[in-house]
């Protein structure tokens, strides 16, 4: 009763200070979430027909919806692309629906609906701002969409109705095996149990897709290891908002449990944080010079796209191989970064060689995240370091061609607030005609012994 009561309140006082228009509140993804809430708890707000809110809060709601049918991209403010376009159009035809049917809502929203989903949506279900989280966004508003024209009666568009067969298959590549998603681009991991629920509702069973070559990623799956690697260029330009720096990073998990990271992102956090999320040091992955593979602008965006490059091989024993590249380093340095990835075909055993070429020698940082929950030891004779997970599980990484030490980090993947975690860093100098900077992860039996010598944690 009294959240009841608190919640009149909360909305009736938004109504006093901005019902009639406020630049901010009346964005377009802000007004179709306000639309969507307060349909979804008009019962709550109002009670009955004879609630003093009833009135002021319905005709808010319609002179706030045909507002939304008026205004388009040209407008400002409007988010420069990702899936809050997609939020509007829905917002349009679920508020059509609540207003009698009103058609030109309707067809307000369906329009834009299909205009966003040809622009957003890549034809393996992948988004084009390449942030996993977003395909997780998209699915769940459209099968919501489905759901609620289905239950007027009224057929979905054959686009969107499309578009969730896509979205459901890249969505479950895109997890680990704890049923979240990897962080890449801005996004975060999810509530695994909420994309599995999601998931159930769109029907999506069967094989996973060999791969996302629209999207850009590739997932290495053997045994119970995960692999999912960045390798694609950045999103375009109008998507790129809260893209990051980070060709070829990569994530790994063993089981349900994460092993190596990347930060993820806090989209509430200072500018100055937001960019240190985003800069190539906050990814697993190589940086040369202490610099971002890709620029970044200061007002979000990127100032540079460079050339990845991925092939993939499946070897006679079922291991896997992905050789990779990108140049974004091309323009500062000269010089393009090469990494191999070997995963066996029973997933205990990853190696993978980064390497330089090009002209010059250039200083190098291999940056490892690790999950919050992994314990990471340096190895005695220097050349590595055991990780231990919370199952007890170990694995032991080895090194040639730098020596590691084990810094802090931070993690955003889970949402806030923002979790102290650590990174393996491995300091080298590297050129084209020096020995590549190699790096392996062999798994220990879950409750085995350490390897001997171990120092504990630094």
């Amino acid at each position: 009763r009294a959240a009841t009561i608190a919640a009149r309140r909360l909305t009736a006082d938004w109504l006093e200070r901005y019902g009639t228009w406020h630049p901010v509140a009346w964005a377009p993804a802000a007004t179709a979430r306000r639309l969507e809430s307060w349909l979804h708890w008009r019962g709550l707000l109002i009670g009955s027909e004879a609630e003093p809110l009833a009135p002021t809060l319905d005709r808010a709601f319609a002179r706030q919806a045909r507002h939304l049918a008026r205004i388009g991209p040209a407008d400002s403010p409007w988010d420069r692309g990702g899936p809050e376009r997609a939020q509007v159009a829905r917002g349009l035809i679920l508020a059509g629906l609540a207003l009698g049917l009103d058609e030109r809502l309707m067809e307000r929203g369906t329009a834009l609906l299909g205009t966003e989903i040809a622009a957003q949506i890549l034809p393996d279900g992948a988004t084009a701002d390449r942030r996993p989280e977003s395909v997780a966004e998209l699915l769940e508003a459209l099968v919501g969409l489905r759901a609620a024209l289905e239950s007027s009666g009224r057929r979905p568009p054959d686009t969107m109705l499309s578009a969730i067969d896509r979205l459901a298959p890249a969505l479950r590549y895109l997890r680990h095996a704890d049923g979240a998603l990897a962080v890449f681009h801005g996004g975060g991991e999810g509530e695994p149990r909420r994309i599995e629920a999601l998931l159930a509702r769109c029907g999506a069973t069967g094989a996973l897709p060999p791969s996302l070559p629209h999207g850009g990623y590739q997932r290495l799956t053997a045994g119970d290891t995960v692999l999912l690697v960045d390798a694609a260029a950045p999103p375009p330009p109008g998507l790129d908002r809260r893209a990051h720096a980070a060709p070829l990073a990569l994530e790994m998990s063993a089981g349900s449990e994460r092993l190596i990271v990347n930060c993820g992102a806090d989209p509430e956090a200072s500018q100055a944080w937001r960019a240190a999320q985003r800069a190539t040091a906050a990814h697993s992955t190589l940086v040369l010079g202490d610099t971002n593979a890709v620029a970044l602008t200061g007002g979000g965006g990127l100032a540079s796209r460079p050339e990845v490059t991925c092939r993939r091989e499946t070897g006679q024993s079922g291991e896997l191989l992905l050789q990779l590249s990108h140049d974004g380093y091309g323009g500062g340095f000269g010089a393009i970064h090469r990494r191999r990835v070997y995963l066996s075909a029973d997933g205990t055993d990853l190696r993978v060689e980064e390497r330089i070429t090009g002209a010059g020698t250039h200083p190098a940082a291999l940056r490892l995240h690790l999950d919050p929950a992994v314990r990471a030891s340096l190895l005695a004779d220097g050349g590595g370091a055991l990780l231990r997970l919370p199952s007890g599980q170990g694995w032991r990484l080895r090194i040639a061609g730098g020596r590691p030490r084990i810094e802090s980090s931070v993690y955003f993947g889970a949402g806030a607030p923002p979790r102290k975690t650590e990174q393996i860093v491995v300091d080298a100098e590297m050129s084209q005609a020096g020995p590549p900077l190699r790096w392996a992860l062999q798994r220990i039996d879950a409750g085995g012994p350490p390897p001997r010598g171990g120092k504990g944690r630094s």
